[in-house]
């Protein structure tokens, strides 16, 4: 199973474990990772640049919540075996929405880290803006914007490439700004 949005639009709220997990950008670069195919935990450090080791503590944290799955074992150096984890799609039947901003700004930390990863030359699309919406519209962006993601992700093209996309939406913190609804 990929690591991608679901055609269910319907998701259930995040344990406090599961919501602790997802809480690390590297937790959340390790899924995106495995989403794309297997790794084993050398290989993961080779990609995000992290000695194996600490990244032990991750990867086994996202395989005892579910967020990752043991895909096969083959031997390795020295009489060893690796194991090769890869991304369950968890992520994406959940909602973490009542958790604190923890996983929010991890996600966010990722998106920050991979893109700097990619360099300048790879960046292409980067908009900021600001809209005026009553809670009601602001649900419904979040939810054409799920839902466009997930049929999206549903039909991968066989020969494209992989794209990162971050969307993030808060209200405003100034204290002129109007309140919701009004």
């Amino acid at each position: 199973m990929s690591e991608q949005p679901t055609a269910s639009s319907q998701r259930r709220p995040a344990t406090p474990e599961e919501a602790k997990a997802l809480a690390h950008p590297l937790r959340i670069r390790i899924l995106r990772l495995c989403w794309q195919r297997p790794h084993t935990n050398k290989e993961l450090g080779e990609c995000l640049e992290r000695e194996p080791g600490a990244l032990l503590h991750h990867v086994r944290r996202l395989h005892r919540t579910g967020f990752l799955e043991l895909s096969e074992t083959r031997p390795g150096p020295r009489g060893t075996t690796e194991k090769l984890y890869r991304a369950t799609g968890k992520s994406w039947t959940l909602d973490v929405a009542d958790t604190d901003q923890s996983v929010a700004f991890a996600a966010l930390e990722a998106f920050r880290e991979e893109a700097r990863a990619a360099g300048a030359q790879r960046q292409f699309l980067i908009n900021r803006f600001a809209l005026q919406l009553s809670d009601q519209r602001a649900h419904e962006l979040r939810q054409r914007l799920h839902d466009l993601v997930a049929e999206y992700s549903a039909s991968p093209d066989a020969h494209g490439q992989i794209y990162g996309a971050f969307f993030g939406m808060h209200l405003d913190a100034r204290e002129d700004s109007p309140p919701p609804d009004s």
